[in-house]
């Protein structure tokens, strides 16, 4: 490769270092140093020294390839797929030493937990996957999104379970006998429950297109949404639906509830340990409290609080997950609990007003500043937030800080073989 030397320093692209590598980042990837400068690369644990191939410079951060691991780490595992640093960066380390790294990271940058709860399972965990499309050897192929390109997975992802691959295959199959550009073609999201055994699909495609493919020809799920994506965002979210035939919903049983929700709604992602998550929240919310539940998704975890003699006023975005939440409500047999369509730019003084307490698990994005300004402005007595994103859970608890205290931490590894950890937090008002 050619070397490209950037002018205000010695290091080039292509530049191949020996180092020893230090810590483990949040992004998923191990760091180390060269000359002062940080650099992150994937498939290397701290303590490991190892030969590298510089690749990127990205804000002051060198990014680098992995050749040869020079002294390996005792916890070094061999990975189980090859485009593991798509989806399961922490495929290379044994299990244990995952949840010890996360376990660390929430008690350096939030504080000690009182409980960490280990994955039930490493593998075919996952509630959805979403695949997209490349062209390999003439063919159709399924891929995962890369750093810098698809990468071709042509027996899909382990995070998956194998019924969830065999879907997604099945699938293939009939769209390469199809004569289509491959370029309409956004993504395939398979999504299964738990529960019920049950899966069903969805085909993004760029533009309005009759695809010829029915659910009569497959035999692996038993629903199919054909929609047109919103462009330009990283997964695939519904413009327009097409055509939609059998079930365009999953249910879970959970928490002594029927959950029902869509094909485009947001779902938790690992289901052995979410009831535990859910079991927490219960115990940490006061009987007989008012609580506004910002970004409320399908309603699982206020409609989990049912015997607790709370009401809950839900807030979601999103149009399909309030119809289903308030869906929820009735199947349930819940009268106190109803949701509201609203985003958290809209979220406002007259949303804290009579209620006690503030439940919220947001994005990875963590809280907007908006919502930070009215916490500020009219602070309820406890806050409960459960978020996957340590980083900026981290933040968003430093800046409550200001009115509130840390009265309870516990961790869960919802994502095992990957950076992410679900953690949970209650933040109760200064006196």
């Amino acid at each position: 490769m050619q070397q490209k030397v950037r002018e205000n320093n010695q290091v080039a692209i292509g530049q191949r270092l020996t180092l020893t590598f230090d810590s483990l980042d949040p992004s998923g990837r191990t760091r180390g140093q060269f000359q002062g400068i940080p650099v992150l690369a994937y498939d290397v644990l701290p303590g490991e020294r190892a030969d590298v191939t510089i690749t990127k410079r990205r804000r002051g951060t060198l990014l680098a390839e992995v050749d040869t691991v020079i002294v390996p780490h005792p916890a070094r595992r061999t990975v189980q797929e090859d485009h593991f640093p798509t989806c399961s960066p922490w495929q290379i380390m044994e299990y244990p030493y995952q949840a010890e790294i996360k376990q660390g990271w929430i008690t350096a940058m939030i504080g000690k937990p009182q409980a960490f709860y280990s994955a039930a399972q490493e593998w075919g965990y996952r509630t959805k996957i979403e695949y997209g499309f490349i062209q390999h050897e003439g063919q159709l192929a399924l891929s995962l999104r890369g750093h810098t390109t698809n990468i071709l997975v042509p027996t899909g992802c382990k995070l998956a379970s194998p019924t969830m691959n065999t879907a997604a295959l099945e699938i293939l199959l009939q769209l390469q006998q199809l004569t289509l550009e491959p370029s309409l073609l956004r993504s395939l999201v398979i999504r299964e429950s738990k529960t019920t055994n049950t899966r069903i699909a969805t085909l993004y495609i760029r533009e309005v297109h009759n695809i010829p493919l029915r659910l009569k020809q497959l035999t692996s799920v038993q629903g199919l949404t054909i929609a047109v994506a919103v462009p330009n965002v990283s997964t695939g979210i519904p413009d327009q639906v097409l055509r939609q035939e059998g079930q365009g919903y999953l249910e879970e049983t959970i928490a002594g509830l029927t959950i029902r929700y869509p094909f485009d709604a947001f779902w938790q992602n690992n289901m052995s340990l979410f009831p535990t998550a859910l079991h927490d929240i219960h115990d940490l919310v006061p009987e007989h409290s008012t609580v506004a539940e910002l970004y409320a998704g399908t309603g699982v975890i206020g409609l989990s609080l049912h015997n607790k003699n709370v009401s809950i006023q839900g807030y979601e975005h999103g149009e399909s997950m309030v119809y289903a939440a308030t869906q929820n409500a009735i199947r349930n047999g819940i009268t106190d609990a109803a949701f509201t369509q609203l985003s958290d730019e809209s979220f406002g003084l007259r949303h804290l007003l009579n209620v006690d307490g503030l439940i919220v698990d947001p994005p990875r994005k963590g809280l907007s500043n908006r919502v930070h300004e009215i916490i500020q402005i009219h602070p309820p007595e406890y806050i409960i937030y459960l978020g996957c994103n340590i980083t900026t859970l981290a933040k968003d608890v430093e800046r409550l800080k200001e009115r509130y205290v840390v009265t309870h931490i516990s961790g869960y590894d919802f994502y095992p073989n990957t950076p992410y950890v679900e953690t949970l937090v209650k933040l109760e008002r200064k006196k």
